[in-house]
């Protein structure tokens, strides 16, 4: 298979980092900006580039329990009012990609400020 000028030998394995593949400017217009309600609209092709969980017969085995209990999280923070902002205590490079197989941020953490009415 001949990629651009890139030739790939037949029989080469070809593996895919989700969190590009999550950012194709012509899937996923402005892919860098954080604009939930494109998903209220969404196209067959927003539908499926979205992999998070992998797709075939190595998909992720758990990705049914994971996507329960993402859903059930996201309700109980709108229920009860809950704003989340990043911790006083992190550094705008902690939260940079690593690029690996599965992306992590930088500084290996994630502290987050919880409000509910105003006061943490």
């Amino acid at each position: 298979m001949q990629l651009n000028n890139l030739c790939v030998p037949a029989g080469t394995i070809v593996g895919m980092q989700n969190w590009i593949h999550h950012r194709n400017p012509v899937v996923f217009p402005s892919p860098e900006s954080f604009v939930p309600d494109r998903w209220l609209d969404a196209t067959v092709e927003m539908e499926s580039s979205l992999t998070p969980f992998g797709i075939g017969r190595r998909n992720c085995i758990g990705q049914n329990l994971a996507w329960q209990e993402l859903y059930w999280a996201i309700d109980s923070l709108m229920r009860a009012g809950v704003q989340l902002e990043l911790g006083v205590e992190m550094s705008n490079w902690e939260m940079e990609k690593i690029d690996r197989f599965n992306i992590a941020p930088r500084g290996k953490r994630l502290m987050l400020a919880v409000t509910k009415g105003g006061k943490i």
